[in-house]
């Protein structure tokens, strides 16, 4: 049997030490940001609030989250680019016109980015502003059927995951991210006829 001795025993002040490293790993584990959270749960973190001030989203409002998709999930606030949808009502276009919308959006959104932002910003920006019109175009179909079975907008992390499996690393990526912002799906283009 041993013996404690003094490599084997903690004083008490180093106990105190070790429990409070612990609890404050915990704390800082919780308050992580996590992939898929909004703005009003708290595992948010600051990083995202940071990134939400720079795309439009006012710190406090607009909690509700952006249909539960994409990495960051927050609604825009009133002003942004992409914040006030057209005058169109839901469920009027057929698929041809609520596809030819969702084009001349996509075009659009070089110029709603603010070309004062870093590059990792500005390809957040448009990631976000590309999901929130195709979301915007799939409210506005009247083939309901078709706009529900639309699969989900990718996330931020399945675009990057995309660009490094095409050998794509550091700004790179957020090139790839922000032209992705314009890019549309050109099997769905030609199933109905148009081409970009």
């Amino acid at each position: 049997m041993m013996t404690p001795n003094a490599k084997t025993k903690y004083r008490p002040q180093t106990r105190f030490i070790l429990i409070w490293l612990l609890l404050a790993a915990m704390f800082m584990l919780t308050a992580a940001p996590v992939v898929g959270a909004s703005l009003s749960q708290n595992r948010i973190g600051g990083y995202h609030t940071f990134f939400a001030s720079r795309i439009g989203v006012e710190p406090g409002l607009n909690a509700e989250p952006c249909r539960g998709y994409g990495l960051f999930n927050y609604d825009f606030a009133p002003g942004s680019p992409v914040a006030s949808k057209s005058a169109l009502k839901s469920g009027t276009l057929s698929n041809e016109a609520t596809r030819k919308w969702y084009h001349s959006q996509l075009d659009s959104i070089p110029s709603k980015i603010d070309s004062n932002l870093p590059l990792k910003e500005k390809a957040l920006q448009a990631f976000k502003m590309r999901n929130e019109v195709k979301l915007q175009a799939r409210d506005l179909m009247a083939d309901r059927v078709t706009a529900e079975a639309l699969p989900a907008p990718k996330t931020l992390q399945d675009v990057v995951r995309k660009a490094y499996q095409q050998g794509l690393r550091g700004d790179d990526v957020l090139h790839y991210v922000l032209g992705g912002s314009q890019r549309s799906n050109a099997a769905v283009d030609s199933a109905l006829g148009l081409t970009r």
